[in-house]
């Protein structure tokens, strides 16, 4: 009898386990969907903003001053679907403005965080953007540096107070002073998953009409660059990977580092390395050490050619890193075979 029960008590054991187990590969299935969604999400949305910056939109924001102006207080008019302009003057920043913090948005523009205020002269803001667009260098900023948000009525000037790192998700306290924050992921040149963000916290210093301006993008139109051969498995949506790291070398112009436009020659490096990766043939990866690691070499709005490095481990235990030279060549971005290095 004490046999039968032993074995009673071995089964729900098991059972146990392998209930926990399953929960456990339930857990992972859903989040590996998840982070094969969001990139290609991501791609997607960058593929239609790089689209509208090659066929030179340019998007007019203020004709002359409205006469439905409200009161300091008011919420911006939008026009040509912008709602304003975000301006850095040490940085060079001239970005549109959207509300919202989708990919989509924040593809094409700063986004404006719906659950806080507008810029006004009694809020608390919060605009967004990508760390590797128009946010790239702010943390350059330094106390009473100045940033200026102007919609189609008024241009409210802020100064730099302070600026901290903290975890994804952290709640940014609604100050008693008009405050703007300027969030971005950290550090400033990582690429994919990113579990900070940078938080630029400014004071209103000032308030003003807006005199009437105009918008252009800050990225010259130029003939769209391709790769040849590449095909959706050689996509980032398909290769997921973890956080990786941007370097940008030559003579990149300040309309180049501070706009979208790397977005798109990223994306493009990205779908170069995973082609050759593929026609490698190489055995099952097993873990991958570290992100990605791109190099971009720029001349003024110009890429000219691009590194990409990944360093990981096979099934068989082996370490090796990953390396694809590319060169832009007839307006195509062309490269050798995958290099395999044991580091």
């Amino acid at each position: 009898m004490a046999h039968t029960r032993r074995n009673r008590r071995s089964r729900k054991q098991q059972y146990a386990w392998y209930t926990i187990a399953g929960v456990f590969f339930l857990a992972s299935i859903v989040v590996l969907g998840w982070l094969g969604w969001f990139y290609w999400h991501d791609e997607t949305g960058s593929a239609r903003l790089m689209h509208a910056y090659r066929v030179g939109i340019k998007s007019e924001v203020v004709h002359d001053q409205p006469s439905s102006c409200g009161g300091p207080l008011s919420a911006p008019i939008e026009t040509a679907g912008v709602d304003g302009i975000l301006s850095i003057p040490s940085l060079g920043v001239h970005a549109p403005v959207e509300n919202g913090a989708s990919t989509t948005v924040l593809s094409d523009a700063v986004g404006h965080d719906p659950a806080s205020a507008w810029p006004n002269d009694s809020g608390t803001s919060v605009l967004f953007a990508h760390d590797v667009t128009w946010f790239s260098g702010i943390d350059g900023l330094v106390p009473g540096s100045k940033v200026m948000f102007q919609d189609s009525c008024w241009t409210y000037t802020y100064a730099v107070v302070a600026h901290r790192v903290v975890p994804q998700a952290t709640e940014l306290l609604t100050q008693a002073q008009p405050t703007l924050y300027l969030v971005t992921c950290w550090p400033t040149n990582a690429l994919f998953y990113t579990p900070d963000r940078y938080v630029i916290q400014t004071r209103l210093v000032g308030v003003s009409r807006s005199r009437p301006t105009h918008l252009t993008s800050n990225s010259p139109s130029t003939q769209s660059l391709y790769a040849q051969g590449v095909t959706a498995a050689d996509s980032l949506a398909n290769n997921p990977t973890p956080m990786g790291y941007l370097s940008i070398l030559g003579s990149p112009s300040d309309a180049f580092k501070e706009s979208p436009r790397a977005l798109q020659d990223i994306s493009l490096a990205l779908d170069e390395f995973f082609l050759r990766e593929r026609q490698a043939h190489l055995p099952t990866i097993a873990k991958v050490i570290r992100g990605l690691g791109v190099t971009l070499e720029v001349h003024g709005s110009a890429l000219l050619g691009a590194t990409v490095s990944d360093k990981a481990t096979f099934s068989g235990g082996r370490s090796e890193v990953l390396t694809v030279q590319e060169h832009v060549v007839a307006n195509a971005l062309r490269s050798q075979s995958l290099s395999i290095a044991t580091p």
